[in-house]
C-alpha cells in the first residue's frame, strides 16, 4: 500500500490500520514503512497501525507487511482479501481497493486391479493362492500444492496383504509416508504441485 500525495499541502498525522488477512500468518517482525522517519508503527492483535506524522506534497509513504498462506487440508477454493483502511481527515476513514489471491485444492483419486476387477459382462474368477495387486492414482487438478492428504485402503475379507508390497511409484518430487494400521494401510501424500500425479 502507499500514502501518496497528490495535493498542495502537507497531510499530517496521517493514520493507516491494515488486519491480517483470514487463512494467513504474520511473518513477525516484518511490518515497516518507507521512509521509516517520522512513522510510529504498533500491532494489536491482528491489526497493524501506522501512524505517518507528515507526507510533503508529491511525495510517498508505503506502509508494508508480510503474511504467509496456511495450508489447505479441505477440497475447495478460497479467496485471500486484503484492505487497508486510512484516515486524513479526522472522522473520515476511507479504505483501499481490497487486494485479492485465490487458493485451490482439487484432486482425483482412481482404484484399478491387476488382474482386472469383474463387470456385469465380463467375471473376473481368483483362485486361493493368486495375487492380486491394487493400484491407486492420485491428481492433482487443482491450482494449488496438495499437503498432508491421507489415502487410506482397507485390505479386502478373505485376502493377506503380501508382505513389502505397499509402496509407492510417481512423481519424484511428492513425499509420500506410508503406515499401517491393523487392516487399513494409509499414504500420507505432501508436495503434489498443480497438475502432478502420484
Amino acid at each position: 500500500m502507499a500514502v501518496e500525495n497528490k495535493g498542495h499541502e502537507t497531510l499530517r498525522d496521517v493514520v493507516v490500520t491494515d488486519n491480517i488477512p483470514t487463512y494467513t500468518k504474520y511473518v513477525d517482525g516484518s511490518q515497516s514503512v518507507d521512509p521509516e522517519l517520522g512513522v510510529t508503527m504498533t500491532q494489536t492483535g491482528n491489526t497493524l497501525k501506522w501512524v505517518i506524522n507528515e507526507v510533503a506534497k508529491g511525495e510517498t509513504t508505503t506502509p508494508t507487511f508480510k503474511v504467509t498462506v496456511d495450508e489447505m487440508k479441505e477440497v475447495g477454493k478460497r479467496e485471500i482479501l486484503n484492505a487497508a483502511q486510512y484516515v486524513v481527515e479526522p472522522d473520515k476513514p476511507e479504505e483501499t481497493p481490497p487486494t485479492k489471491h485465490e487458493q485451490g485444492i482439487k484432486y482425483t483419486l482412481a482404484k484399478s486391479s491387476n488382474p482386472l476387477p469383474s463387470t456385469n459382462q465380463t467375471p473376473s474368477y481368483v483362485n486361493g493362492g493368486d495375487v492380486i495387486t491394487y493400484i491407486l492414482k492420485l491428481d492433482n487438478t487443482g491450482e494449488s500444492i496438495i499437503n498432508d492428504l491421507n489415502v487410506t485402503d482397507a485390505i479386502p475379507e478373505f485376502t493377506t496383504l503380501v508382505a513389502g508390497s505397499m509402496k509407492h511409484e510417481g512423481n519424484a518430487d511428492a513425499v509420500v509416508v506410508m503406515s499401517q494400521d491393523a487392516d487399513v494401510l494409509k499414504w500420507n501424500v505432501s508436495n503434489l504441485a498443480p497438475g502432478a500425479k502420484t
